[in-house]
């Protein structure tokens, strides 16, 4: 039988007539879009440069791991890319005061923050802002604060066995293909439990295994060390050094986009978010581009600053050579940045 190019073959034509174009696969890895971090250790980690479009992205860890404030960091670049953002805020946490905070004015018909009642209510306007393909980024936070209608129903002794599981899982079901053929990049947050009965200590996600396998990115967060700066004593008691922020490591335990167990971290600072500067920095002088003689800084042969602090305010005062450092990084990861030419890959290093 001779093998004939199935370019414009009647099965295709077929297929696309009964089902529609879009059940033709035709993207390469190259063309997903995706939404930065704010982070730039994450998003070469990530290998496409930030958070896909038409996927699933699950963010896991402890508390205090940073998982809303990188949420809230995401949608402050998706905003800047022009998409509108839709925040279902299971937890009942979040206020504008607090976004404010973290990522600066916004205008709130582009930055939609519902708090829904029950996990139903929840599932169903993520499903119309996918539907509705207004918004370039949806975050559902969290799958372990829903409260399925069944359950809110029942008294506290009532047993409830895997409402929130057979739930999720009849929702990712129906919502895939609809994502897949719309541009909107999907975040599910968790939360973390203790597994039971293991002989050391593990954690589990809650709501069950569909979320695992429909995720083409998982997250793993965990707090790290404290950031910490010098302040003047008001007295001989007082401490010398104030803690204004903690560093958040991440592990993607999963990614079909690019190889999965890439791991990093990234400064948070209380009450600003993510330090893209100081994340520079680290990433920067982790892979050689920056190097650091005694307390010194440099780049190039070039004095930036003595210690960590003057650095940054360095880099923040003169845009170009923070430019030509992330060029640099980007180019050593072989990672996408428009407008880079890009060299041969290194291995990405583990923290």
């Amino acid at each position: 039988m001779k093998i004939q190019s199935l370019e414009k073959s009647k099965f295709i034509e077929g297929l696309e007539e009964e089902y529609g174009a879009e059940i033709i696969i035709t993207e390469a890895l190259e063309d997903v879009p995706a939404i930065p971090t704010g982070s730039i250790a994450l998003d070469i980690s990530l290998g496409v440069g930030g958070i896909p479009l038409r996927r699933i992205t699950t963010l896991f860890g402890p508390e205090s791991s940073a998982k809303t404030s990188l949420c809230l960091s995401i949608s402050k670049q998706a905003m800047e890319k022009g998409y509108n953002v839709l925040y279902v805020d299971v937890e009942q946490s979040l206020d504008h005061n607090y976004i404010r905070a973290l990522i600066g004015d916004f205008d709130a018909s582009k930055f939609v923050l519902v708090q829904p009642e029950m996990a139903e209510q929840a599932m169903d306007i993520c499903e119309r802002g996918i539907a509705s393909k207004e918004f370039g980024l949806i975050i559902l936070d969290s799958i372990g604060a829903l409260a399925p209608e069944k359950e809110k129903a029942d008294e506290l002794k009532d047993a409830n066995v895997a409402l929130v599981p057979r739930l999720l899982s009849k929702y990712l079901r129906r919502t895939m293909f609809s994502l897949r053929t719309s541009d909107t990049a999907f975040i599910f947050v968790n939360q973390v439990r203790a597994s039971i009965g293991s002989y050391i200590q593990s954690f589990e996600m809650p709501g069950g295994h569909a979320l695992k396998h429909y995720s083409s990115v998982i997250i793993r967060l965990t707090k790290a060390q404290a950031i910490k700066v010098n302040k003047v004593k008001a007295s001989a008691k007082d401490e010398s050094e104030e803690i204004i922020g903690s560093y958040s490591k991440f592990v993607i335990t999963k990614n079909k986009l690019a190889p999965p167990f890439r791991s990093s971290t990234f400064p948070l600072i209380y009450g600003k978010g993510i330090d893209t500067t100081r994340n520079l920095v680290d990433f920067a002088e982790l892979l050689g581009v920056i190097s650091r003689r005694g307390s010194y800084y440099t780049f190039e042969q070039e004095t930036l600053g003595q210690g960590l602090n003057k650095t940054i305010e360095y880099l923040n005062q003169h845009e170009e050579v923070m430019d030509k450092i992330e060029e640099k990084v980007y180019n050593i990861m072989n990672s996408k940045q428009k407008g880079v030419e890009l060299l041969d890959a290194e291995e990405i290093i583990e923290s």
